[in-house]
């Protein structure tokens, strides 16, 4: 049954509106690609203004410090929406928590990125 569920892929659903399982599950992971994109755009410069902080202080470990803690990050996310998922373990909804957990937890991180680049 892969073939209907690629021609629903490639159907643009509207999210807003309630939906069988199937498509709240294709619904979040559209949302988490989305946010994980927003996170790749936002990290960039994010990373550089931290490189620019090791060059304007001359004590090299702010980038550094920052590429260590998003990387456990990223291990700590996906762990967490492991367990939050596990909840409708083997279920239809099983997707739906931890797409819903990697798009909540992606929009966090992204908001914690933007504050390094505006400086709050």
């Amino acid at each position: 049954m892969i073939l209907p569920l690629l021609m629903l892929a490639a159907a643009p659903l509207d999210c807003d509106e309630n939906l069988p399982q199937q498509e709240m599950n294709i619904c979040l992971a559209e949302d988490f690609k989305a946010a994980d994109a927003e996170l790749n755009r936002v990290w960039k410069p994010a990373y550089a203004a931290m490189q620019e902080r090791d060059r304007e202080t001359g004590t090299p470990g702010y980038a550094a410090a920052l590429l260590n803690s998003q990387r456990a990050w990223i291990a700590y996310r996906d762990a967490q929406c492991a367990v939050e998922a596990n909840e409708m373990r083997g279920g239809s909804g099983e997707a739906m928590l931890l797409w819903g957990c990697k798009g909540r937890l992606t929009r966090e991180r992204t908001m914690y990125l933007r504050g390094i680049v505006e400086g709050d």
